[in-house]
């Protein structure tokens, strides 16, 4: 068994590939976050409370209820 030894298998990587990959993931969780904090900030608005306040499950603007709309500057 005396011979020419194996040589080991080498792991090619790719850094342009895993930097891409990196920033995909980067990129995807900054805009989870993003959506988070602004549906928070939606729900929370005055402007959407309504009359029904914190409990209530209508989520129409003030401003449009007044007007008789569902939604602003829509038809």
């Amino acid at each position: 068994m005396c011979g020419k030894p194996k040589t080991p298998k080498v792991v090619e990587r790719d850094p342009v590939a895993e930097q891409r990959a990196a920033e995909a993931q980067a990129a995807t969780q900054s805009n989870l976050e993003i959506a988070s904090r602004r549906r928070r900030l939606r729900e929370s608005s005055l402007l959407t409370m309504g009359a029904k306040g914190f409990m209530g499950s209508n989520t129409r603007s003030l401003l449009a209820s007044a007007i008789g709309k569902s939604t602003l500057g829509g038809q």
